[in-house]
C-alpha cells in the first residue's frame, strides 16, 4: 500500500525515510508506514527476509496506532480468560481479543494437539472442535445468536489460533493460525498484532504460556515457517495502561502493472 502510493504519485515524499499515513477504513484505524525514498522513488529492493515470505525486500516499518482502544474495547467479553462451552459439553480456556483482527486464542493441548502438527497430522474431528470453539467465541462476542449462525454468517471472524510453549529460549511461544478451516503456512500479520497485545496483558492465556506478560521489549514467537518479532508499545491513560501502538516490519515489492480496456458501449 505505501509502495503503491509512492509509485503512483499519490504521495510525493522527500528523499530519506518517509512516513506514509494509511487509513484502514474497515476497522477505523490508522497505520503509519515508514519506508526509504531515493531520488523520489520508493526503495523496494533489499535483503530483509521475513520467515514465510519467499523473497527478500526493503524493510517497511508499520506502526499500527491504537490497535484496540482501551482495555475495555480490547477484550469484548470483559474477561481476560474465558471458559468456552463446546457443543460436546466440554469447556476450554480461551482469550478473546479485538486488536488487529478479532482473535480467539486457545491452548493446543486442550484439543489434543502438541501445537506443531501439519494439516495432514490433525484429525478432522479435532478441526471440527476448533471450528466449534471459534463459533462459540463468535456468539460470546455478540456477532451471532448461535453457533450455526456463526458458521454461516461469520466463517472468518473471529480468527482462531492454538498456542503451545516453545523450547527455544529466544521464543516466547509457538503459534498456529487457522482461517476458513485451513492452517496458515506462516502467521498473519494482523493476527500477530492480536497476539502481541494479548501477551502484553497479564492474566491472558497467551501471557500465561509466554511465562508472564511481555512488556517493554519485542515479542518473538515461532510459527510453522520460522519466527516473527514485533512489539506492543504501552502507554497510560486515565484508566491505566493501554496499547499505544504495535510495531512490526514487513517487506513489499511490486508484483505487476496492467491495463484493462473496456468498450465504451
Amino acid at each position: 500500500m505505501p509502495l503503491f502510493a509512492v509509485m503512483e504519485k499519490l504521495a510525493r515524499p522527500e528523499d530519506g525515510v518517509a512516513t506514509i499515513a494509511i487509513w484502514q477504513a474497515n476497522v477505523g484505524k490508522r497505520i503509519l508506514a515508514e519506508l526509504e525514498i531515493f531520488e523520489g522513488q520508493a526503495v523496494w529492493q533489499g535483503d530483509f527476509l521475513i520467515d514465510g515470505v519467499a523473497f527478500p525486500g526493503a524493510p517497511i516499518r508499520l506502526r499500527y496506532l491504537d490497535p484496540a482502544g482501551d482495555c475495555s474495547e480490547m477484550f469484548p467479553t470483559g474477561l481476560l480468560m474465558d471458559k468456552l462451552k463446546l457443543p460436546d459439553g466440554c469447556q476450554v480456556d480461551a482469550t478473546l481479543i479485538d486488536a488487529g483482527n478479532p482473535t480467539l486464542f486457545v491452548r493446543a493441548r486442550d484439543f489434543g494437539l502438541k501445537g506443531r502438527e501439519t494439516a495432514a497430522e490433525i484429525d478432522p474431528a479435532i478441526m471440527r472442535r476448533l471450528e466449534m470453539a471459534r463459533a462459540a467465541a463468535t456468539v460470546a462476542i455478540g456477532l451471532a445468536d448461535d453457533i450455526f449462525a456463526a458458521g454461516r454468517e461469520y466463517p472468518a471472524t473471529p480468527k482462531i489460533s492454538f498456542l503451545s510453549q516453545d523450547g527455544d529460549p529466544d521464543c516466547a511461544l509457538h503459534a498456529r493460525a487457522l482461517s476458513m478451516g485451513k492452517l496458515h503456512p506462516a502467521y498473519p500479520g494482523t493476527d500477530a498484532i492480536a497476539l502481541a497485545c494479548a501477551c502484553a496483558t497479564e492474566g491472558t492465556l497467551p501471557a500465561e504460556l509466554a511465562g508472564g506478560p511481555v512488556r517493554g521489549m519485542p515479542l518473538t514467537f515461532s510459527h510453522p515457517s520460522g519466527r516473527l518479532t514485533l512489539e506492543a508499545v504501552l502507554g497510560l491513560d486515565s484508566l491505566g495502561w493501554k496499547v499505544d501502538e504495535v510495531v512490526l516490519t514487513r517487506t513489499a515489492r511490486p508484483l505487476m502493472r496492467g491495463e484493462v480496456f473496456i468498450p465504451l458501449d
